[in-house]
């Protein structure tokens, strides 16, 4: 959870946009979509991108489930290693859902909880890890987009993203 101060609009239209993924997250490169889109971000929309995460190098797929403007955002993820590519057993499937609400003086609160599904051939070290730190990219994530939503110069327009 964090509480960001800015219109829950544009706390919103931010999280949608997955090519914002680099912007809040050091972990994360090469952001591409991959459904053969080119408008605003919207459910049904896939992206594709590089992840280093703390149990290794990653290749991972995004796709928003669901998007409710400007109350929800559902997105499910792929995960796999890029040493274990080749083994569809190895890949990692998690489910983040994103509520946004009003706070009072018009400031956003955003509520994410993630839901991760390992594959059972993942050896209990390598479970550990990720469950310790499944989490970590989300609060990064959020810290960014809070620091970048809240020191943003007035005026500065906003991508036209739709729901």
């Amino acid at each position: 959870m964090i509480e960001i101060a800015a219109s829950r609009e544009d706390v919103y239209r931010f999280r949608l946009d997955c090519m914002n993924l680099p912007t809040l997250n050091p972990a994360v490169r090469n952001v591409t979509r991959s459904d053969g889109a080119t408008g605003p971000p919207v459910a049904g929309a896939s992206y594709l991108c590089e992840v280093d995460l703390e149990w290794g190098e990653c290749l991972a797929t995004v796709n928003i489930s669901e998007a409710v403007f400007p109350s929800l955002i559902v997105l499910d993820m792929e995960t796999v290693l890029r040493t274990r590519m080749s083994d569809p057993e190895s890949r990692v499937r998690s489910h983040e859902v994103a509520r946004f609400s009003v706070l009072p003086g018009g400031g956003t609160r955003v509520d994410v909880e993630l839901t991760l599904f390992p594959p059972d051939s993942v050896p209990a070290d390598e479970l550990a890890v990720m469950e310790a730190n499944a989490g970590a990219p989300i609060n990064v994530e959020l810290a960014a987009m809070k620091l970048a939503l809240e020191n943003r110069p007035a005026g500065m327009e906003e991508r036209n993203v739709e729901a």
